[in-house]
């Protein structure tokens, strides 16, 4: 399982950065205008593994996702989601609780691009 490296949920900014199992950096960004998600740091360069401007398809795309989301490490964690407490957008929810429980950026590529 990767982890979390950083993120913030406020009125303001809405990111995480997750480093994959296999060490792949992964940047993800939620805004009013879609969901980028990269192979990246910081999100400045890198690959897009994901990145959807359409903010209704992006939340379509984080509803599936938090339907698929079966792993839980903490049992009182809700619905399988291993995530602090006050990280409370649910579309960067979904999208960080699939990233931590990818391996690579390939695997978690695809599974974002699939999720409809």
């Amino acid at each position: 399982m990767g982890k979390i490296m950083g993120y913030s949920d406020s009125k303001f900014t809405c990111w995480s950065r997750i480093q994959l199992s296999n060490g792949d950096p992964v940047y993800i960004s939620v805004a009013r205008s879609g969901v980028l998600v990269k192979m990246s740091k910081l999100g400045i360069m890198g690959a897009k593994l994901y990145h959807e401007t359409n903010a209704y398809k992006a939340a379509m795309t984080a509803k599936s996702l938090h339907a698929q989301i079966t792993l839980s490490v903490d049992p009182s964690a809700t619905q399988g989601y291993a995530l602090p407490s006050d990280m409370t957008n649910p579309v960067l929810r979904a999208f960080t609780q699939v990233a931590l429980e990818c391996k690579s950026a390939a695997e978690l590529s695809v599974r974002l691009n699939e999720a409809l």
